[in-house]
C-alpha cells in the first residue's frame, strides 16, 4: 500500500469533514422551505375555519428565510447551483480568462472577508451590550449575527478553495467552473 504523508493524511481528513458538513448543510435550506410551505398552510386553514392564525408566523417565516440563505450559499456555491454573471468571463480565453477568473475570486473573498469582520464586530457588540431582539419573539441579537459570520466563513472557506483551483487550472474549460466532490 501507498503511504501517505502525515500532513498529507490530516489534510485529507479536514477536507473529507468540511464536504461532510456543506453535505449536511445543503439539505437544511429545502427543509426549511418545507417547513415555512407547511406553516403557511396551517395558517391559511386556521384562518379560513374562522381562528386566529398561529402568532408569530411571520416572524419565524422571516427567520427561517434569513437562516437558510446564510446555511444554503456555500453549498450552493460549490455545487454550481448559483447566479453568476459572467459577460466578462465569456468574452476571455485562455490566460486572460484564468487571470480574470482569479481576480474576480480575489474581489470577492475581499467581500466575504469584509462581510466576516463586520458581523464578527456586530456579534461583539450585541453580546458585550446584552442587546436583545424584542418582536412576537424575545432572543440575544448577537444570534442572528453568528448565523451571518458562519455562513460567511463558510463561504470564504469556499471562495478560497475555488480560487485555489482556478489558479493551478493552466486551460479552464468553461468561465463559471466548480469543483467536483
Amino acid at each position: 500500500p501507498v503511504r501517505i504523508p502525515p500532513r498529507t493524511q490530516g489534510l485529507a481528513q479536514m477536507q473529507r469533514a468540511y464536504h461532510r458538513l456543506l453535505d449536511v448543510l445543503e439539505y437544511i435550506p429545502g427543509l426549511l422551505i418545507g417547513l415555512i410551505a407547511i406553516a403557511i398552510g396551517c395558517d391559511v386553514a386556521l384562518r379560513n375555519l374562522g381562528f386566529i392564525g398561529l402568532k408569530g408566523m411571520l416572524e419565524i417565516i422571516e427567520y427561517a428565510l434569513f437562516a437558510l440563505t446564510f446555511i444554503g450559499i456555500t453549498p450552493a456555491m460549490r455545487r454550481g447551483a448559483h447566479v453568476s454573471v459572467d459577460i466578462l468571463l465569456m468574452r476571455a480565453h485562455g490566460n486572460a480568462r484564468r487571470m480574470l477568473s482569479v481576480l474576480i475570486g480575489l474581489l470577492s473573498i475581499a467581500v466575504s472577508a469584509m462581510v466576516c469582520y463586520s458581523a464578527w464586530s456586530a456579534l461583539g457588540d450585541a453580546w458585550s451590550s446584552g442587546a436583545m431582539v424584542y418582536k412576537n419573539f424575545i432572543f440575544p441579537e448577537w444570534i442572528l449575527f453568528a448565523v451571518i459570520l458562519g455562513g460567511m466563513l463558510l463561504f470564504t472557506v469556499e471562495l478560497l478553495r475555488q480560487l485555489v483551483h482556478k489558479a493551478r487550472d493552466k486551460n479552464p474549460a468553461s468561465p463559471h467552473e466548480t469543483i467536483s466532490v
